[in-house]
């Protein structure tokens, strides 16, 4: 389910800055809670990348005093600085959106024992 369903695009904006990864197959849900997890731990100095499946591409997020500093492999030499806040907030508002799309969408997917952990986690904190 987090790799083979809910495929598509991500938006991403980073400042005035566009991240975004128009691939067309990236597994959205599995995108969603892992960009989640890896802002939600994200300490100071600290570097944490997301590979996408199916290709060698990446994000990298890295916290620095300015903000959360976001580059990718398929832009190089594109940067973003977004402040920690607002990277936050924004993550967790799409990943949320996203889970709310696939439960109206999908009402079946209610007994998925994966997909329950995902949103609970994300409507808990």
């Amino acid at each position: 389910m987090l790799y083979s369903c809910f495929t598509g695009n991500v938006s991403i904006q980073a400042g005035n800055v566009d991240l975004s990864a128009n691939f067309g197959w990236i597994p959205l849900l599995s995108f969603a809670n892992n960009i989640d997890l890896m802002v939600e731990r994200l300490v100071l100095g600290e570097v944490k990348v997301y590979h996408f499946t199916e290709s060698d591409d990446w994000i990298s997020l890295s916290e620095q005093e300015a903000g959360i500093k976001m580059e990718c492999s398929y832009l190089p030499g594109t940067v973003g600085f977004v402040g920690r806040e607002d990277v936050r907030k924004g993550v967790r508002l799409a990943s949320l959106t996203l889970v709310d799309c696939i439960e109206r969408k999908y009402p079946e997917i209610g007994s998925n024992a994966v997909f329950l952990d995902i949103a609970s986690r994300m409507r808990s904190e």
